[in-house]
């Protein structure tokens, strides 16, 4: 046992030493690259110290605590011989044991020159692609720069296009407002001439009805004298109430078309004012971006409206040609409806001759009436039809 602990500490010592210098291998290896940098000193493998025997004998001599004797004696030969044997079996397995550390130890140094190698070259292609995105940092600075002043001035330059725009757009609606209301005074004082046209009208159809009421009730009054002598006559009645009624239907028809047909007129200067307008200003709009030409553009815009005020003007005049017309034709029908009574009994009131005092009439009258006082002939129905 004496001999075997100096074996076991030379073999720590050993181990010790081996892990010193693994240790210091390692963290020479494992350096960060900024000091691999800084100190520009090129990766060198690095060499372990061979273990002598005189290191061994040394450490073997530091451990001894006791110096042993051999005695003369045979048995005491054997044990000794037998415990070098074991000593030497030791020292070998411990020295492959060794060896084979030393191998792996060198294989890590290995990995860890490659790795270092392998950290240096990514260092180098970050800075090279540093320098790039540098570059293209700049490149792009000066892009937004370059695009930053183009698009400046080219909002500098829309914006006096803008203004004179506005100055023009005011100055072309300002015209068409004015227009506009020329326009809209002119259809007022139509739609009010209509008006007053088609109350006339109304006021002429009321008169016309209240005079057939009134001749109604007195064909009511004359018919039980006539209904058994003038059967002609009361078919012509027939035909001159349904002339009437016909005669009012045209007349509310030519009003209803009439009234159509200003509205019509009123909606289409309507729209044609409406789209005018919008394509005056379209005009505008596309000769001031083109040629910047806004006045001759307004000269010809004004123009083309002074034409259409013309023509609306025209359109006007034939519309109150024909409204002249449509009274002209009113006219004629009042003129061309006579008095019923006179189409009736022309031969009984306007052909004959008055009835005198001393005239000597006889009268077909039916004996259940009653005759009228005063007279005793047909003098109380022209006296009637003459006060009437």
């Amino acid at each position: 046992m004496g001999e075997g602990d100096p074996l076991s500490g030379e073999g720590n010592g050993r181990e010790g030493g081996h892990g010193g210098l693994l240790g210091a291998t390692l963290l020479s290896g494992c350096r960060m690259p900024g000091e691999a940098e800084e100190r520009k000193s090129p990766a060198h493998k690095v060499t372990l110290p061979l273990h002598t025997d005189e290191d061994k004998k040394k450490k073997g001599e530091k451990n001894k605590p006791v110096s042993f004797t051999l005695s003369k004696k045979p048995h005491l030969a054997l044990e000794t011989s037998s415990s070098q044997e074991k000593h030497t079996n030791f020292a070998d397995k411990k020295l492959a044991l060794r060896k084979a550390e030393l191998a792996k130890a060198l294989e890590e140094i290995e990995m860890t020159t490659h790795l270092i190698d392998l950290k240096k070259n990514t260092i180098e292609e970050l800075k090279q692609r540093g320098a790039h995105l540098a570059e293209t940092n700049c490149r792009l600075m000066r892009y937004i720069q370059h695009t930053d002043d183009s698009t400046a001035k080219q909002a500098r330059v829309l914006l006096q296009e803008y203004e004179a725009f506005q100055s023009v757009q005011a100055m072309v609606q300002t015209l068409n407002q004015n227009r506009l209301d020329t326009a809209r005074a002119e259809l007022q004082e139509t739609e009010k001439t209509l008006q007053k046209n088609l109350g006339e009208l109304q006021q002429q159809l009321e008169e016309a009805t209240a005079k057939v009421q009134v001749l109604q009730e007195e064909l009511s009054t004359l018919r039980p004298y006539i209904n058994g002598h003038y059967p002609e006559e009361d078919i012509k009645i027939v035909f001159l109430q349904h002339s009437i009624e016909n005669l009012k239907k045209q007349q509310q028809v030519e009003t209803e078309k009439t009234e159509k047909m200003v509205e019509a007129m009123l909606e289409e200067l309507q729209a044609k004012a409406q789209a005018e307008q919008e394509a005056i200003l379209q005009k505008v709009v596309e000769e001031m971006l083109l040629h910047q030409d806004g006045l001759k553009q307004m000269m010809i815009n004004n123009y083309i409206l002074q034409r259409e005020i013309l023509r609306q003007r025209e359109a006007n005049k034939d519309l109150e040609k024909e409204i002249g017309e449509l009274k002209i034709s009113i006219q004629t029908l009042r003129q061309s409806a006579r008095d019923p009574r006179e189409m009736i009994f022309a031969d009984v009131l306007l052909r004959r001759p008055k009835c005198m005092p001393d005239a000597e009439v006889v009268l077909g009258l039916p004996t259940k009436e009653e005759p009228l006082s005063g007279c005793s002939a047909p003098c109380p129905i022209r006296s009637t039809v003459g006060l009437r």
